[in-house]
C-alpha cells in the first residue's frame, strides 16, 4: 500500500512519548438548569433506545453500496478531496498512487442503523471534516424501531393510554431485537464486510468510532492483534467466496451486485481474531457506548477515547472506572470526556431536539469536536 497522501506522510506514534492522560473532564456547556425540562424525563427504555426524530430539511449527501461478496449494504460519504481527486485527469499515476493512500474512518452506528437520516447526517459531518467515511449495516437491514418520545405522548388520556401501550409493545419488540442482534452474529458479519471494504477500497489505515451498539465493536476492533496472521481460516478453506483483489475501480465492483432482498450473506471465514485489516487500525472512539461490560475493555491495544455522560444507566460509572484501570494497566493511551449527567443516552448522535434546548445542541457539538479532534492527532 501507498504511504503518500494528501495529508503528510506521517503518522503520529501513539505509543512513543506520549504520556498517560486518564483527566476525567466533566463538560458542561449549556445554561438550562430546568428540573423539568419535558426532554430529560423522555426514558431510558432499553440498550438501543433511540426516540429523536430525523430532521425534515436536510438531505443526507452520502449513497448507500451493496458489498459484492457478503451482499450487506454500506453508506458510504465523501470528503471533498475524493471529488476533486476523481475529476482531476491531469496525473493519473499519482491520482491512483493518492487513491489508496486516505483513511477510512468507519463509523459504527446506533441501533437505528444506517437507514437513519440522523447516522447519514453524522457521516457527512465527518465527510466534510476530510474523511472518508464508511458505515456498515450492523443489522443486515433490520434496524431497531425509536420509542414514541414525549411529546407523541402527549394529548388526550385516550391519547396517553394508547401511547403507553405502544411505548410498551416496542420494548419489548426491542428485547426482542437485541437478542436477534448478538455479539455472535454481528461481529463475524462486521469483520467480514471490513474485509471487503479494505479490499475494495486499499486505505492506507483505518479509525473507526462506535455510537451507542456500535461502541461495543469499536472495543472489539481495538482488541486485535497489532500485526496479522501469516495464516487465516480463509487461507485454509479455498472453496469458501473470498474478496479478489483487483485494479478496477472500487465504485464499478460495488455496482455490479445490486442486494436482493433474499440474497443471505456470504460467509467469507475471515480469522475473527486476527484479520488481515487489524494492523491498519490506528485508534478508536466511543460514544456513549451500550451493551458493553468489563471485557470489552481488557486487552485494548490501540488509543482510545471515551465519550461519556454521568450516571449513564447504559454506561454506569462503575464501568467506566473498570475501563480506566484496565486501560491504565496495559498504558494504553486513553482519555475521558465526561458530559452533565442531565444529557441523554445517545446525544452526541444528530437529532430534532427542542430548538430552545441549548444544552443538547451545544454539547453535541463540543463532542463532535472532541471526536474530529482525536482523529486528527492520530491520522496525519
Amino acid at each position: 500500500m501507498s504511504t503518500s497522501s494528501r495529508r503528510g506522510s506521517t503518522r503520529h506514534p501513539y505509543m512513543d512519548n506520549v504520556p498517560l492522560d486518564d483527566t476525567n473532564d466533566t463538560i458542561f456547556l449549556g445554561e438550562s438548569e430546568d428540573e423539568d425540562d419535558e426532554f430529560f424525563f423522555n426514558p431510558v427504555r432499553s440498550a438501543t433506545s433511540e426516540t429523536r426524530r430525523s430532521p425534515s430539511t436536510t438531505t443526507p449527501a452520502g449513497e448507500y453500496k451493496t458489498l459484492p461478496d457478503t451482499q450487506e449494504r454500506i453508506y458510504v460519504s465523501k470528503p471533498p478531496w475524493e471529488d476533486k481527486l476523481s475529476q482531476d485527469h491531469e496525473d493519473q499515476a499519482q491520482s491512483a498512487e493518492e487513491a489508496q493512500g486516505f483513511s477510512i474512518l468507519l463509523l459504527l452506528t446506533n441501533g437505528l442503523g444506517i437507514e437513519s437520516v440522523n447516522n447519514q447526517l453524522l457521516a457527512d459531518e465527518f465527510a466534510r471534516e476530510g474523511y472518508f467515511v464508511v458505515m456498515p449495516d450492523l443489522f443486515s437491514s433490520d434496524p431497531n424501531s425509536p420509542v414514541p418520545s414525549i411529546q407523541q405522548q402527549q394529548g388526550s388520556l385516550l391519547a396517553r393510554v394508547k401511547s403507553l401501550a405502544i411505548s410498551s409493545a416496542a420494548g419489548f419488540m426491542t428485547d426482542m431485537w437485541v437478542a436477534r442482534h448478538t455479539e455472535e452474529r454481528t461481529w463475524p458479519m462486521l469483520v467480514n464486510m471490513v474485509e471487503e471494504i479494505v479490499d475494495l477500497y486499499r486505505p492506507r489505515d483505518l479509525c473507526v468510532v462506535g455510537y451507542s451498539f456500535g461502541g461495543k465493536y469499536a472495543l472489539k476492533m481495538l482488541q486485535l492483534p497489532i500485526s496479522a496472521s501469516a495464516t487465516s481460516e480463509q487461507a485454509s478453506t479455498p472453496t469458501s467466496p473470498s474478496v479478489t483483489p483487483s485494479n478496477d475501480d472500487p465504485e464499478a465492483q460495488l455496482a455490479k451486485s445490486p442486494k436482493s432482498p433474499s440474497a443471505p450473506t456470504m460467509p467469507m471465514n475471515v480469522d475473527l481474531s486476527n484479520p488481515s485489516w487489524a494492523p491498519l487500525i490506528l485508534t478508536g472512539i466511543i460514544c456513549h457506548p451500550s451493551l458493553v461490560d468489563p471485557k470489552d475493555f481488557v486487552g485494548i491495544k490501540k488509543p482510545v477515547l471515551i465519550i461519556a455522560v454521568q450516571d449513564d444507566p447504559l454506561f454506569p460509572m462503575e464501568l467506566i472506572q473498570t475501563a480506566t484501570k484496565a486501560l491504565t494497566k496495559n498504558t494504553v493511551f486513553h482519555d475521558v470526556k465526561w458530559y452533565d449527567r442531565k444529557l441523554p443516552h445517545g446525544f452526541a448522535v444528530k437529532g430534532d431536539y427542542p430548538a430552545d434546548n441549548r444544552m443538547v445542541t451545544e454539547n453535541q457539538t463540543h463532542a463532535h469536536r472532541e471526536v474530529v479532534s482525536w482523529i486528527k492527532s492520530f491520522v496525519a
